[in-house]
């Protein structure tokens, strides 16, 4: 009985926390991405374009663009290049599945 407890204890803390994870982020959309910031960098979350040549800024509303998320261009199949800026430090799993 007290396994129950404890684990249940610990299931909670961890649900609290992950609830608490996205707090300070904002979303927003700049042209066809889906973004989030953190007030410092900005995260390309989702492409809703037409597809073709894309080109993924830099910087958006002054901050630098370091990521493109988790299956950000998922299922993008019209895409025939993307140009990624230097500023990017990390791309997602998957952030360019099924784009083929």
């Amino acid at each position: 009985m007290a396994v129950w407890k404890g684990a249940g204890m610990k299931s909670f803390i961890l649900a609290a926390l992950i609830l608490t994870v996205g707090v300070g982020a904002s979303a927003a959309t700049f042209g066809d991405f889906e973004y989030s910031s953190d007030g410092t960098s900005i995260t390309i979350m989702d492409y809703q374009g037409a597809g073709g040549e894309v080109t993924i800024p830099d910087t958006i509303e002054g901050l630098p663009v370091t990521s493109i998320g988790q299956e950000a261009f998922e299922e993008c199949s019209d895409l025939t290049s993307v140009v990624i800026p230097d500023s990017i430090t990390s791309i997602g799993e998957s952030a360019f599945w099924w784009c083929w």
